[in-house]
């Protein structure tokens, strides 16, 4: 089946079940990780890269709650 024969067939398709084809494609889509919630491509090496803006000071130092086992 072509993209353009299923195109057609689902526009022939009553609206409420359009919506579960929707929903079903968007499943398998999440299921197979072909995109991500955001419905952009699948995540790569170094594509957060920028994304964090402020880190703590203390991001390194030991945990309070780690003392007794160091």
């Amino acid at each position: 089946m072509t993209v353009t024969a299923l195109h057609q067939t689902i526009d022939n398709m009553p609206y409420n079940i359009q919506e579960m084809i929707a929903e079903y494609a968007e499943f398998l889509a999440m299921k197979y990780n072909f995109v991500n919630n955001f419905g952009s491509q699948r995540h790569f090496a170094g594509c957060m890269k920028g994304t964090v803006n402020y880190i703590s000071d203390d991001f390194n130092e030991p945990l309070d709650d780690f003392k007794d086992y160091m």
